[in-house]
């Protein structure tokens, strides 16, 4: 995996910033949906900028 990862920088072709508004999704709603997969494998939400 390495490896790949090593032949694949990051931003290659350029950076792509999405917002949740962009996808017409709602940040707290998504947020509750995943709310007991994230408690069940102990996964941190992300800081949103």
């Amino acid at each position: 995996m390495g490896d790949y990862l090593a032949h694949k920088p990051r931003n290659k072709f350029g950076k792509h910033d999405y917002a949740f508004a962009d996808l017409g999704l709602n940040l707290g709603e998504e947020r509750e949906r995943f709310a007991g997969y994230q408690a069940r494998f102990d996964i941190a939400s992300e800081v949103m900028s």
